[in-house]
């Protein structure tokens, strides 16, 4: 009897230990996400994670990078193919940026072992080129991170990032840079290699991942929007093509249409309109503006319908925008706005044609390739594609120099943004 009731004993034992096992898996396994998941929680599609913004989790392998977002790479394969069919291997004095105007801010970069410095800085901590300095190196030094996460090995290689809106080069030399656009027009630009703007970073007044979650709160169907187009902005760059959009919605009921430049302060403040206020409209309206314009970057994140004119300009995922069939994700109108109203028109009376764009616009861009996930990924494909037909550059400084028998050229990324300065680092901070 003993006996029988220890076995009993046992038995129950083992049978509430797999039990607790069980409700302890259920509980810690993350969820599969299905279509009417909430996206409160991380959630497991395959191998990826999600957070709660639709941000996939940083931090992928090279392989993941492919499989996760393989539309991604255009820019950098088309940089690549340029380069090779020229038959030309980027050397340290195409990357040199004498060239470059007196007040135009650009750094040079070196990249080893995982580690980011800058080897040049000029004008880049000027008061215009700060912020976009500091958000474009940011981004770098956040992609660097992904890869040692991923376990992907990057080449050491050294370039210049320029950040004006647009930079203009000699046609007979084989300059080249990282810039945020290209002219499409422009065969002078195809030498351009294109990173991230650095309003993925920040932008006033807040980070973009922040703005993006306050764009979402936003979220309902198209028929619940006000039925408006919206859009704020100055008239001052590229003049035709804005005020061609005001004089085609001026006195419109399906448009909130504003210029907000004007010389009384507190009228500019009142016409000014915040990011996630404008998810509040149907229709959200891209302009270009001195060049590219930062202005898609975040209304792609709008539960609206994109409305974008012909592009002269491209960005690192411009390449992804589908003006027609299946896969449509934005509404395409000329440069003059003249089918502005038909466009707009035909969407508030087939709300069902529009809920399909703004599924296959959010799919695409929120919730995949407008990802920190997908930027990093994007910027070590980059260096890796520069690499291929790039030099190879010595990252140690001269022996001797400062005392140090192997010290790496430039300075760190860390101490850069601590000093705030502009200068030649090549050898280190000058008095240090």
């Amino acid at each position: 009897m003993i006996a029988g009731r220890s076995i009993c004993s046992i038995v129950g034992t083992i049978i509430a230990f797999n039990l607790i096992y069980v409700a302890y898996s259920v509980l810690w396994t993350p969820a599969i996400p299905t279509a009417a998941s909430s996206g409160k929680t991380r959630a497991r599609s395959g191998q990826f994670l999600f957070g709660e913004d639709d941000e996939s989790i940083d931090g992928l392998t090279a392989a993941q990078c492919t499989k996760r977002f393989p539309k991604l790479y255009h820019e950098v394969d088309r940089a690549v193919a340029f380069w090779k069919d020229r038959q030309h291997i980027i050397s340290a004095i195409d990357i040199n940026t004498t060239w470059v105007k007196e007040r135009e801010g650009t750094v040079r970069i070196l990249i080893h072992d995982g580690e980011l410095r800058i080897i040049d800085s000029h004008v880049a901590q000027d008061w215009h080129f700060s912020t976009r300095t500091i958000g474009i190196l940011s981004l770098i030094q956040r992609a660097l991170d992904s890869a040692i996460a991923g376990g992907e090995y990057l080449p050491t290689i050294e370039t210049s990032i320029t950040f004006p809106d647009t930079v203009e080069m000699d046609p007979s030399s084989d300059h080249t840079v990282w810039t945020v656009g290209r002219q499409l027009s422009n065969r002078v630009h195809d030498r351009y290699w294109l990173i991230p703007n650095y309003d993925f970073w920040y932008d006033a007044p807040m980070a973009y991942r922040e703005t993006r979650r306050r764009m979402m709160e936003h979220d309902s169907a198209f028929k619940e929007k006000i039925p408006k187009v919206v859009w704020r902005g100055s008239t001052w760059v590229d003049r035709p093509l804005r005020e061609a959009l005001l004089a085609a919605t001026e006195s419109q009921a399906w448009a909130d249409v504003v210029s907000t430049e004007v010389d009384d302060r507190e009228e500019e403040l009142r016409r000014r309109m915040s990011l996630p206020d404008m998810c509040k409209y149907a229709f959200t309206a891209h302009t270009e503006g001195v060049s590219y314009s930062g202005r898609l970057d975040f209304i792609l994140n709008c539960k609206s319908l994109p409305i974008v004119h012909d592009l002269n300009w491209a960005v690192f995922y411009t390449h992804l925008l589908e003006p027609s069939g299946p896969r449509q994700n934005y509404a395409l109108v000329q440069r003059n706005w003249t089918d502005l109203e038909q466009t707009v028109q035909h969407y508030l009376h087939n709300p069902q044609d529009a809920e399909k764009v703004i599924a296959n616009s959010l799919e695409t861009f929120r919730r995949n390739y407008l990802t920190r996930a997908a930027r990093s990924c994007y910027i070590r494909r980059l260096i890796q594609g520069y690499s291929s037909v790039s030099f190879s550059p010595d990252p140690y400084r001269s022996p001797g120099v400062k005392g140090e028998a192997r010290g790496l050229r430039g300075i760190s990324f860390e101490e850069y943004i601590y000093r705030r300065a502009d200068g030649d680092f090549e050898d280190g901070w000058p008095d240090a």
